[in-house]
């Protein structure tokens, strides 16, 4: 407090320059690349610095999805008559697989080519920061980004754990020094069980010792990492209680020993083909016993000499198919938001170093808000814990494909630049005249290209609204007016289907239609399955209708003489008929008889009087049998069998 630097201290001033600056960076490119779209594509986009290039990243990783191909391969899997499970390499012709089959059950062994045993240590993770609670909460509990930070902060206030928003997974060593009072006092909270009795134990065992890994003076700023109190209560919801005994398992491990595992790496060969087996045991479990609810396995791998047979009990041919990746969750968006170049985005490693030193896109404290924003603004869905990118998601992204607002790399340079204000190797009023330049520059630009671009294009205006006058404009899956759901004060339900009938309505047919014109003829295929020709036009209430072409009756060919009331018999679709059928005849014969064709020619055959030839019919009973066919005086059909 004696040494406290005057508000004048030019480290200071610089410090606040850069933070208005970031503000108004953010305000600006928000502010009119937001009205811009939304102007140019008449739907509601809002733009944003960070939250842009998430939504982007969620398009990227369904897109990736959506093109994804599957490859298929195959393996020979090989069980050991100790029951360890060697597997050879992947082919794509199943036939090579097959001979290494055929091969390793021929004799019944492998020849061991290399055996590997290491002790593999895994310590405890670090204590959380606000992102890593967020992610595991997620994973476990399936909790929302929100929904993790509002528990924590009432947490917080309940005074069971130290300030939420921090973005540090250390300790100071003031800090550390408090943490056995921490333990002790925490004894009084029983919910926990013998699980807690049992972590008492392992805690006591290594006398509180906290290893250096978890004392960082340097990576804690304003906030260490989240830890408990010391404080208890029992008044905590169910939601409240899962997340508390988290933190408490967290902050207990940090007192225990790594979990320790034998590793096998055993390699056998056939016919110069390898298989490959790997076997790991826990043989200590450490911290897992308490967070992972790790057993020690007993189970012994017997040591196998280079050169020795490895005898096999079966062998069995796998099939193996390439997978696409998942959709993110909130806990691996918030993972690539934190560390953006597990995107794979490119041009990220010039930016790389900076985005690390600023902890990535957003902060800890503001990544749930912009994942919230996504879904309230319909732009995002989560369906099962997994996120998918809506219509208009896409639509913001495709219409503002390719510009900068979509970059992640624009957080690294934008940084890099605030980073200079704060040293002092640049002059704020300097760089806030290159954005205000850039940015005028960019709109005008972009202005220009909108008024160029084709009026087809999504977006659009292509007419006017035959109910309220408006614009009516292309939404990408349909047409609309544009005070369709709209919240200026007029209302107006007026749209066109993209799709009518499984046949689409281009831009030109919603031209015609808004003239007062009929669209050219189209086919169409109704919910029956029957297909047709028909036109389009909107009636007096803006609605579509149907306008089928005038029946043209083509003549009809005529087969015979009908043996009822001899008028002519013609040929339908599906049947010969009686020109007078359904009037005062009922004479009709179909053109498959029990399952066998009834010709044009079977047909002349029969109203002449003749018989046809032989042919094979399958009966309702199944029976099949060759006749012959011939009608009676009275018309009725007789069959004629070979004696």
């Amino acid at each position: 407090m004696d040494n406290l630097l005057d508000y004048t201290n030019q480290d200071l001033e610089n410090l606040k320059e850069s933070a208005l600056i970031r503000q108004e960076i953010d305000w600006l490119y928000g502010m009119n690349y937001s009205r811009f779209y939304s102007i140019s594509s008449y739907t509601g986009m809002a733009m944003g610095r960070v939250m842009t290039p998430v939504l982007k990243l969620i398009f990227n990783r369904d897109e990736e999805i959506k093109n994804f191909k599957s490859k298929k391969s195959y393996y020979l899997e090989v069980l050991s008559k100790s029951d360890m499970t060697y597997k050879s390499g992947n082919y794509e012709d199943k036939l090579d697989v097959e001979k290494m089959k055929a091969e390793i059950d021929k004799d019944k062994f492998l020849i061991c080519k290399e055996f590997q045993k290491n002790f593999e240590y895994t310590n405890p993770p670090l204590l959380p920061d606000l992102t890593d609670l967020q992610k595991e909460a997620n994973k476990m509990f399936k909790f929302s980004s929100k929904k993790t930070l509002d528990i924590l902060q009432a947490l917080y206030e309940k005074g069971l754990v130290s300030y939420p928003r921090t973005d540090s997974r250390y300790l100071t060593k003031a800090v550390a020094d408090t943490l056995k009072d921490t333990f002790i006092k925490l004894k009084s909270y029983k919910d926990t069980g013998a699980e807690w009795e049992r972590t008492n134990q392992l805690a006591l065992l290594s006398n509180f010792d906290i290893p250096k890994r978890f004392i960082n003076e340097g990576k804690v700023t304003d906030h260490h990492a989240i830890i408990p109190t010391g404080k208890t209560s029992s008044n905590l919801n169910s939601d409240e209680k899962l997340l508390y005994e988290y933190i408490l398992k967290r902050f207990f491990i940090i007192f225990l020993k790594p979990i320790k595992k034998e590793v096998y790496r055993i390699i056998g060969e056939k016919n110069k083909k390898e298989y490959k087996a790997n076997k790991s045991l826990v043989i200590e479990r450490g911290y897992g016993e308490i967070l992972l609810g790790l057993k020690e396995d007993r189970e012994v791998v017997k040591e196998i000499k280079v050169g020795e047979e490895i005898p096999i009990k079966s062998s069995k041919i796998k099939e193996s198919i390439t997978r696409p990746p998942s959709h993110y969750t909130e806990a691996s968006l918030l993972m690539v938001m934190q560390n953006p170049t597990l995107s794979m985005v490119e041009d990220l490693d010039q930016y790389k170093d900076i985005l690390k030193e600023v902890g990535g896109i957003g902060t800890p404290a503001t990544r749930a808000g912009i994942i919230e924003k996504l879904k309230k603004k319909k732009y995002i869905s989560i369906k099962n814990n997994y996120i998918y990118i809506s219509d208009l998601g896409q639509e913001i992204i495709l219409t503002s494909l390719n510009h900068k607002i979509q970059d992640i790399s624009l957080t690294g340079s934008l940084e890099s630049k605030l980073k200079e204000i704060e040293s002092g190797e640049l002059d704020p009023s300097v760089f806030r005249k290159e954005i205000v330049d850039s940015m005028s520059e960019d709109i005008n630009s972009l202005k220009e290209s909108t008024e160029k671009r084709v009026m087809n294009r999504s977006g659009a205006v292509i007419g006017t609204c035959p109910k309220c006058g408006g614009h009516v404009v292309n939404a990408k899956k349909f047409y609309k007016c544009e005070n369709y759901k709209s919240d200026s004060g007029i209302m107006c339900d007026f749209t066109l289907p993209g799709t009518l009938c499984h046949t689409d309505i281009e831009v030109e047919d919603v031209e015609r239609l808004l003239n007062g014109e009929e669209t050219e003829e189209k086919e169409f295929t109704w919910k029956s399955g029957k297909t047709g020709s028909a036109k389009l036009r909107l009636d007096d209430e803006g609605k579509l209708v149907f306008i089928f072409p005038e029946n043209k009756k083509l003549p009809k060919e005529e087969v015979g003489t009908c043996p009822k009331c001899g008028r002519k018999v013609i040929e339908g679709k599906n049947y010969y008929l009686c020109e007078g059928y359904k009037d005062s005849c009922d004479f009709i014969f179909g053109k498959t008889l029990c399952h066998s064709p009834i010709t044009k020619a079977d047909i002349k055959i029969l109203l002449s009087g003749g018989t046809t030839d032989e042919k094979e019919f399958t009966w309702k009973s199944g029976k099949k049998g060759n006749a012959k066919l011939k009608l009676k005086d009275d018309g009725s059909l007789e069959f004629i069998f070979e004696d």
